[in-house]
């Protein structure tokens, strides 16, 4: 289908109305709450169909201005990744993790729109597991789109154990570079089992042993452990992480 930006809605990741899943999708309402709640979050907006945000800026012009916002003001043009935002992402029983498509290190602005269509087609390809009542629009999929960033470390955390089912534990999966291949599957790397209080679990290293992924250089900053957040996203989550 031909991407119209008429139909679409910029929609800033830092305003309120990012905050509204029926608005810009789960992932990025979990993005824009979690910069309200004090953690590094990196700027960014959110396309969405026009009628769910009658008054945001629409058409050409406003998608162009976002989009160059990202990149530092008289420097190079930097790349983007263009992401699913969709109420089926990162619920409380579902992170649907890799069932849509994301568009990685995207440079110039033909490969920019190019990308952005790429995700809402995704989203007619695969079906939702359930139907959602909140669903405000027959495809309701929203497009994340943030700086890219060069990863040394990338990992994914799960909220419950995927395996076992539990809880009470947290488990994290690291690699070398981004976080890409965790969520395609084409890796396991490296896992880590915690409390929820982000104290390891005596022999809860799940992976092979003998490297070092996470180990921060002297001076860097070490950020508030997940699990000591208030549970504003309402349970277990899944989310990506890079370093």
């Amino acid at each position: 289908m031909r991407f119209e930006a008429e139909d679409w809605a910029v929609v800033p990741l830092d305003t309120s109305l990012a905050k509204n899943p029926s608005v810009t999708g789960a992932k990025a309402a979990h993005l824009a709450r979690a910069a309200v709640a004090g953690l590094p979050v990196l700027p960014g907006f959110v396309l969405v169909p026009a009628s769910r945000a009658p008054g945001t800026p629409t058409g050409p012009q406003a998608l162009r201005a976002a989009w160059r916002a990202l990149s530092p003001a008289g420097g190079l043009e930097r790349a983007v990744v263009v992401r699913s935002s969709s109420l089926y992402e990162d619920s409380e029983t579902s992170s649907m993790a890799g069932r849509f498509d994301s568009v990685l290190d995207v440079q110039r602005w033909e490969a920019f729109v190019s990308a952005v269509q790429t995700v809402p087609d995704s989203a007619r390809r695969i079906g939702p597991l359930r139907p959602s009542v909140q669903d405000p629009s027959a495809d309701g999929m929203a497009v994340l789109v943030q700086p890219m960033l060069e990863s040394v470390v990338g990992g994914v955390m799960s909220g419950a154990d995927p395996v076992e089912g539990r809880t009470d534990r947290i488990l994290v999966s690291v690699v070398r570079g981004g976080p890409d291949r965790l969520v395609d599957g084409s890796t396991q790397g490296e896992r880590y089992q915690f409390t929820r209080r982000a104290r390891p679990v005596p022999d809860g290293r799940t992976g092979r042993r003998g490297s070092r992924l996470g180990r921060p250089r002297s001076g860097t900053r070490r950020e508030r452990p997940l699990a000591d957040l208030p549970p504003f996203h309402g349970g277990p989550q899944r989310g990506r992480r890079a370093h």
